[in-house]
C-alpha cells in the first residue's frame, strides 16, 4: 500500500473552508444533517473539481464506476442526488487542494458540533502515527475508527503493509470508507464491536485506539469476548467502559508490537478497580509511557486526555508532561508540527529532562500506581500568576484524631450545640446539611473546632475540597481532614477552594501526595502548595459567578430528586391493584 504525501494540505484551515460549504448549503436552503456530511461534501466536491464534472448524472456515473464498496457507493449516490447544487458551487468556491484537505483532515467538531467521539483531530492522529513508528512491514489496526481521521493521516504520512479500522457505528464506518476512497483505498474500515469481537486474528503489531469516553452500554459486561473478560475477571464491573476499551486494544496487539490509546485523565489516578488494573499492567511491564496532553485538544469538550503507550518488558516508564504545549485557537488547543516533534522527542528520551521523567516500578508503587505524569514532577507544576504558599496565607491544621469508641460515647440522637464532620460528609465540593450531633466535646479537642469560612481538604486521595458553611453549632473536624484558616486578606477562601478543585490545583495535590497503598498528603506538603494570588476584585467576581452557578446546580439536584421520588413511587406500584 503506497503512502500519499499530503503534507502540503496540513496548512489548510479546513474548518474555515468547510464553513464556506456550509454557507453555500444555507443559500440553497439545505442543511448538513450530520457533522460528517462535510466530509462527503468535501470529497464529492474534490472529485467534481478534479475531473471537471458538470452534472449530477455525470458525478453519479463516476461514483458508480469507481467505488466498489456498496455501502459507500449508495451513501455517495444519495448525497449527490440531494445536494448536487451545493457540491457544484463548493467545487467552484474552493481550490482542489482545499477540498482534498477537507475530505481528509476536517475535524467536524471544529464546526461547533457537540459530538467529538467519532473524530480524531489531526494533531492527535499525527502524534499517534509518530509514536507508533509505522513502517512498510506493519499491520495497523485502529479500534473505534470513527470517521477515519487517524487512518487518513496514516495514509498520507506512512507506508504500511495493511491498515484496517473497526467502527461500531454504521454511518461513521461509511464516512470513513469515503475517506479511504479519496486516499486511493489506502485503508479499510469494517463495522464491528471491539468489546464483543476478538480481533487478535488480524495479527496487528501496531494498534491505535481513540474510544468514546465515559460511555455506558447496558449489558455489555456479560458480552465481552472471552480473552477480554478474563483480563477483567478479578475486577468489579464498572458502568463506564474506559478500561474495557483500553484493554481490548491491548488484547488485539500481536506480541512484540506497540499500542497507543487515548484516555481521559481520570483513569490515571482514580481509585477502586482502576488501581488494580494500573498495578497489573505496570507489574507486567506493559506500560511504556504516559503522555499528558494540554487541555482543549478535543474541540467541544473540556475532557483532559493523555496517551498511554503499551509495549513489552518495560521496567521503567517514561512519564511525559506536554500539558503546556500548543496554542489556544478557536475554542481548542492546536499543536504545531514542531510541537508534535518535540513531544515525540521527549517520549524517546532514556533519561530525565524538564518535560519527561523515567520512573521505576518502586516509585510507581509509592504513588499508588498513579499514571498521572504530574505526580512525578514535584517541582514541575504549571506556572502560576503571583504564586504564594498556602502555609504563608493560612494557618494549616489537622482535625482531631478521635477514637471511634469515643465518638460513640459522645453521639447524640437529639440536636445539640455540637456536631461532627467526617470525610463522607463532603460531596460535590459541599458540606452535608446533616452532620451528626455530639453530646459534648472534651477540652483536648476544642482546638479542632471549625469556623465558617475554613477551607476543608481531605488527607487522602481522591482529594475532597470544600468551604465550611455557617451551621450555628460548634463543629469538630475528623482527623482525616485538614482545615485552612486564612490569616491574610489576600485570599478569599472560596477562591482558594475553586483553584484547588481546578485542573492545576488537582495537579498540585497529586504532585505533593505520596503513599504505598493510599495516596496521602502531609500537613507540611499541603502548606507548601502554591496558589495564584490575583487581585481581590477579580477573586470576588469569580466567587460570585461560582456561587450563582452552585445555586443553580443545587436547584437542579433538588428537581432531580423530586422526579426520582415520583418515578420510584410509580415503579413500586407496578403489578398492584
Amino acid at each position: 500500500m503506497a503512502a500519499k504525501k499530503f503534507n502540503h494540505l496540513t496548512d489548510v484551515d479546513t474548518a474555515q473552508v468547510a464553513g464556506i460549504g456550509r454557507d453555500i448549503a444555507i443559500r440553497h436552503g439545505k442543511e448538513m444533517e450530520q457533522a460528517a456530511d462535510y466530509i462527503l461534501l468535501g470529497s464529492l466536491s474534490y472529485i467534481t473539481r478534479e475531473k471537471d464534472i458538470d452534472s449530477a448524472e455525470e458525478l453519479q456515473k463516476d461514483v458508480d464506476d469507481s467505488v466498489k464498496n456498496y455501502s459507500v457507493k449508495a451513501r455517495l449516490l444519495d448525497f449527490v442526488g440531494k445536494n448536487w447544487d451545493v457540491i457544484k458551487d463548493f467545487s467552484n468556491a474552493a481550490g482542489q487542494k482545499e477540498l482534498k484537505a477537507v475530505s481528509q483532515y476536517l475535524d467536524p467538531a471544529e464546526l461547533n458540533y457537540r459530538s467529538c467521539e467519532n473524530s480524531t483531530p489531526y494533531e492527535l492522529s499525527m502524534l499517534g502515527t509518530k509514536i507508533l513508528d509505522l513502517n512498510a512491514e506493519d499491520t495497523l489496526l485502529e479500534h473505534c475508527a470513527g470517521i477515519g481521521g487517524f487512518l487518513a493521516v496514516v495514509a498520507a504520512e506512512k507506508q504500511v503493509a495493511r491498515a484496517i479500522g473497526i467502527e461500531y457505528n454504521r454511518e461513521n464506518q461509511v464516512v470513513a470508507n469515503v475517506r479511504a476512497f479519496i486516499a486511493n483505498n489506502a485503508f479499510e474500515v469494517e463495522q464491528g464491536d471491539v468489546l464483543t469481537q476478538d480481533y487478535k486474528g488480524l495479527e496487528a503489531n501496531k494498534v491505535f485506539s481513540h474510544p468514546p469516553m465515559g460511555v455506558r452500554r447496558a449489558g455489555v459486561s456479560e458480552k465481552l469476548y472471552p480473552r477480554l473478560k478474563e483480563r477483567l475477571a478479578r475486577t468489579r464491573p464498572s458502568q463506564r467502559l474506559d478500561w474495557e476499551y483500553t484493554l481490548s486494544a491491548l488484547c488485539s496487539q500481536r506480541e512484540g508490537g506497540k499500542t497507543v490509546v487515548v484516555v481521559p485523565d481520570g483513569m490515571l489516578f482514580s481509585i477502586g478497580r482502576d488501581i488494580m488494573l494500573r498495578k497489573q499492567l505496570t507489574d507486567e511491564g506493559r506500560l511504556e509511557a504516559v503522555i499528558s496532553l494540554p487541555s482543549g485538544i478535543l474541540a467541544g469538550t473540556g475532557v483532559k486526555i493523555s496517551l498511554l503507550v503499551f509495549s513489552e518488558n518495560n521496567w521503567n516508564v517514561n512519564m511525559v508532561d506536554a500539558s503546556e504545549m500548543g496554542v489556544r485557537m478557536k475554542g481548542r488547543t492546536k499543536l504545531s508540527l514542531a510541537d508534535i516533534d518535540q513531544i515525540v522527542f521527549w517520549y524517546g528520551q532514556k533519561s530525565d529532562s524538564e518535560h519527561n521523567k523515567i520512573v521505576d516500578l518502586g516509585q510507581m508503587e509509592q504513588k499508588d500506581y498513579t499514571w498521572m505524569p504530574s505526580a512525578y514532577f514535584r517541582g514541575k507544576l504549571s506556572v502560576l500568576e503571583n504564586p504564594e504558599k498556602l502555609g504563608d496565607l493560612a494557618e494549616v491544621c489537622r482535625g482531631g484524631n478521635i477514637k471511634s469508641s469515643q465518638l460513640e460515647d459522645w453521639a447524640s440522637d437529639e440536636p445539640t450545640e455540637y456536631q461532627y464532620i467526617m470525610l463522607k460528609h463532603i460531596e460535590n465540593n459541599e458540606v452535608s446539611d446533616n452532620l451528626p450531633y455530639l453530646k459534648e466535646i472534651d477540652e483536648k479537642h476544642q482546638k479542632s473546632l471549625l469556623q465558617a469560612g475554613d477551607l476543608l481538604i481531605s488527607r487522602t486521595a481522591p482529594f475532597k475540597v470544600a468551604i465550611m458553611p455557617e451551621t450555628g453549632t460548634k463543629v469538630l473536624a475528623n482527623g482525616n481532614l485538614y482545615y485552612l484558616r486564612f490569616k491574610s486578606d489576600k485570599v478569599n477562601p472560596t477562591y482558594a477552594m475553586m483553584f484547588l478543585n481546578s485542573e492545576r490545583g488537582r495537579q498540585a495535590l497529586d504532585a505533593f501526595s505520596k503513599g504505598m497503598t493510599l495516596s496521602m498528603l502531609s500537613l507540611k506538603d499541603l502548606a507548601d502548595i502554591e496558589i495564584p494570588v490575583i487581585s481581590m476584585e477579580k477573586q470576588r467576581e469569580m466567587v460570585k459567578q461560582y456561587e450563582e452557578l452552585s445555586k443553580k446546580l443545587r436547584q437542579i439536584r433538588t428537581q432531580e430528586n423530586a422526579v426520582m421520588e415520583k418515578m420510584t413511587v410509580l415503579m413500586n406500584g407496578c403489578g398492584r391493584r
